[in-house]
């Protein structure tokens, strides 16, 4: 039997308003998802693509391929 989280089923760790890489904390709340889930709502209309959550995804994944935990992380852009 699997299990799948709210978060895997609306993407939210790779969405611009998830306020880290994890899809924890939605911008438009926290029951957010919760609320799509209970509406039968099988996308959110809110998802926004966000490229460097993927590749701090990627870059988390081949750390632990190679024995490292840390995942660095480019400074911001000012």
């Amino acid at each position: 039997m699997s299990m799948a989280c709210i978060q895997d089923i609306y993407r939210c760790d790779t969405c611009m308003a998830a306020k880290d890489e994890f899809g924890r904390g939605c911008k438009y709340g926290d029951l957010f998802p919760l609320l799509l889930l209970m509406s039968g709502n099988s996308e959110c209309k809110n998802y926004e693509f966000d490229a460097k959550k993927v590749e701090l995804h990627l870059q988390r994944k081949e750390n632990v391929r190679y024995g490292c935990n840390r995942v660095s992380v480019p400074p911001a852009n000012r």
